[in-house]
C-alpha cells in the first residue's frame, strides 16, 4: 500500500512537472503573440562567473551556425521569434510489471532569437543560473531572473526545480550587447518571482514574493510548491514604468506567482493588465490601469454578467487536483476563455492515463458563461488570434509526458467554440508553447519528439505550410536521453522603434 501511494504521488508530481513548460512559456511570452502575459554547458555559468562576467548563451560556442553572436542590427530585419533552452529530467519508474518513464522540466539553460525570413539566429547572454525564461517585447531590451546558485533540488529521490532558490535577481540587458543591469534585487520585501513586459516595452511587471507571509491553511496539503500554489497570499504585484523609473506596488496580500501565470494578459494598447487576485472566499478577475495604478474589478466593469454562477472551485480545486485553469482574454476584451485539464493517476495505465479538458467562455457581450465538458485531450497552451476571431489550443491526446506515449496537435476554435480545425499535427511528440505573429498569419510553436531534439516551427494559418526555424541539433546540443534539452517558445519580438 505504501509503495502504491508513493508511486501515485510520484506520478502526480511528474504530471505537474510535465506541465511546467506551458506555465513558464505563458509568463515569458512576447506580447506581440496575441496572448501575452505575464537554460547547456557554457564557458561561464553560475558560480563560475565573476561579478564582472556574463554567462554566454549556447550559440556563442558555435562557429558554424549562420546566426553567429554579433550585435542585433537592422540588417537582421523584421520580427524575430524568442526562445529558451530547457533541460529536462527523465525518470524511469521501476515498478514490477511496468515499463514507464516520465520527462519533466528541470531548469533553463539559455535563450536566443531567430528571424524566420533570413534564418539568422542570435544567442542571448545571461548572468548566473536562469530562474525564469527570457522575455522581451521589442528588439532593444530583454529581461530574465537568475540566481547565483543552481536552482535544482532533490524531491523524493528525483531532481526538481528549486523556484525559491536564494538570491533571485531581475536583470535587463540590451540585444545589442553590453553588461546586464539589475532591475530588481531581492530585499526584505521579497524577491521577483516572475516577469512580463507590455507590448510597447514600456511597463515591466513582476510578482514580489515574500516567503515569510502566510496565506492561512494550505488546501493542497503541502503537495504543491509555493511557485504553483494558487491559494497563497505571499506576493504583491509590482508595476515598473521603464520610461521614467516610477514603480507601483499593488495587490499586496492578495497575490501569488501562480495567479500571475493563470491570467497575465495585456490590452492591445499595452496600458492595461488583466489578472486574478486572492479573496478570502475565492478569487477576483481584475484589470489594472498601468498608467494610474487603478484596479478595477470585472464585476464592476461587467455588472450584468452572472458572476454568482461562477464556481471558483471548478477552476482552482483543492486537494490532489493541481491542474489549475489557464485564462486568456480576447484582444477586443469581449471574451475570456479558460481551460482546465482533467487528469487522474491510474495505476492500471500509469504511463498514459486518459485525459480530457473543460473549456469555459466568459461572453461579456451576451452576458453568458458557457461551459464545455469532456473535450478530448490535454491542453498545454492557449493563444488568441490578434483579431479576436479565434483562439488556438496546443493539445496532446492523453496524459503522460514522455513522447512515446502521446501525440500532439494545434486546434483552432472560433470565438464561439462552434468551429474546430486542426492546424498542425505532430505524432509522437509534445508541443509546449504557441504564439501568433502580430498579423495573425503565422503561429509559432515548439515541439520535441521521440528523438528528443527540440524544434522551433511556424505554421502558416492560411496554407497549413510548416516551416522549421531551428533545432537543438543545429545549436550543437547533443541528445542526452537522461537530461534532454528542448526548446521553449517565448513568442514574437518586434523591431525596436
Amino acid at each position: 500500500m505504501k509503495r502504491t501511494a508513493f508511486v501515485l504521488t510520484l506520478l502526480l508530481v511528474a504530471s505537474l512537472a510535465c506541465n511546467l513548460g506551458s506555465a513558464m512559456r505563458q509568463a515569458s511570452q512576447s506580447p506581440e503573440s496575441g496572448a501575452s502575459g505575464p537554460g547547456i554547458g557554457t564557458p561561464c555559468v553560475g558560480a563560475g562567473c565573476g561579478d564582472d562576467q556574463v554567462a554566454q548563451g549556447i550559440g556563442e560556442e558555435l562557429e558554424e551556425t549562420e546566426g553567429g553572436t554579433g550585435p542585433i542590427s537592422s540588417a537582421d530585419g523584421g520580427s524575430a521569434v524568442l526562445y529558451n533552452l530547457a533541460e529536462n529530467a527523465v525518470l524511469a519508474m521501476e515498478i514490477p510489471g511496468l515499463e514507464c518513464s516520465t520527462m519533466g522540466f528541470l531548469r533553463f539553460e539559455g535563450a536566443g532569437v531567430v528571424w524566420p525570413e533570413s534564418g539568422q539566429e542570435r544567442a542571448l547572454p545571461v548572468r548566473d543560473y536562469m530562474v525564469s525564461p527570457v522575455t522581451a517585447a521589442t528588439l532593444d531590451r530583454y529581461f530574465y531572473i537568475s540566481a547565483p546558485e543552481q536552482p535544482v533540488k532533490d524531491y523524493m529521490g528525483m531532481p526538481v526545480p528549486d523556484w525559491d532558490v536564494p538570491g533571485q535577481t531581475l536583470w535587463g540587458a540590451a540585444f545589442a550587447g553590453g553588461d546586464a543591469e539589475v532591475v530588481a534585487a531581492p530585499s526584505e520585501a521579497g524577491f521577483p518571482g516572475d516577469v512580463a513586459v507590455s507590448p510597447d516595452g514600456r511597463f515591466l511587471l513582476y510578482p514580489l514574493t515574500d516567503l515569510s507571509r502566510s496565506g492561512g491553511p494550505d488546501p493542497t496539503g503541502g503537495l504543491l510548491e509555493g511557485k504553483f500554489n494558487t491559494f497563497l497570499s505571499d506576493s504583491s504585484l509590482v508595476v515598473l514604468d521603464l520610461s521614467n523609473g516610477e514603480k507601483r506596488t499593488l495587490l499586496e496580500g492578495r497575490y501569488n506567482r501562480q495567479l500571475f501565470r493563470s491570467l497575465g494578459d495585456f490590452s492591445a494598447a499595452g496600458d492595461v493588465f488583466f489578472t486574478l487576485a486572492r479573496e478570502p472566499q475565492g478569487f477576483r478577475l481584475l484589470e489594472i490601469d498601468l498608467n494610474s495604478g487603478a484596479v478595477v474589478d470585472f464585476e464592476e466593469r461587467h455588472p450584468e454578467f452572472p458572476w454568482d454562477s461562477l464556481d471558483w472551485d471548478s477552476f482552482f480545486p483543492t486537494g490532489m487536483d493541481t491542474n489549475y485553469a489557464q485564462f486568456s482574454i480576447s484582444p477586443e476584451e469581449a471574451r475570456i476563455v479558460a481551460v482546465k485539464d482533467v487528469l487522474v493517476a491510474d495505476m492500471s495505465n500509469p504511463c498514459s492515463p486518459a485525459g480530457s479538458y473543460r473549456l469555459w467562455i466568459f461572453d461579456f457581450e451576451s452576458n453568458l458563461l458557457q461551459t464545455y465538458e469532456d473535450l478530448p485531450g490535454s491542453v498545454t497552451d492557449l493563444a488568441w488570434r490578434p483579431d479576436g476571431s479565434a483562439f488556438a489550443l496546443a493539445v496532446q491526446d492523453r496524459g503522460g509526458c514522455y513522447p512515446e506515449y502521446l501525440d500532439a496537435q494545434i486546434d483552432l476554435r472560433d470565438r464561439d467554440v462552434s468551429r474546430l480545425e486542426t492546424m498542425v499535427s505532430e505524432p509522437q511528440s509534445k508541443i509546449v508553447g504557441i504564439a501568433w505573429s502580430s498579423d495573425g498569419s503565422r503561429l509559432a510553436y515548439d515541439v520535441y519528439g521521440t528523438d528528443l531534439i527540440g524544434r522551433l516551427k511556424i505554421v502558416d494559418s492560411a496554407t497549413g505550410e510548416v516551416q522549421e526555424l531551428i533545432d537543438t541539433a543545429q545549436l550543437g546540443i547533443p541528445v542526452d536521453r537522461d537530461r534532454p534539452v528542448t526548446l521553449l517558445l517565448s513568442g514574437w519580438v518586434k523591431p525596436a522603434d
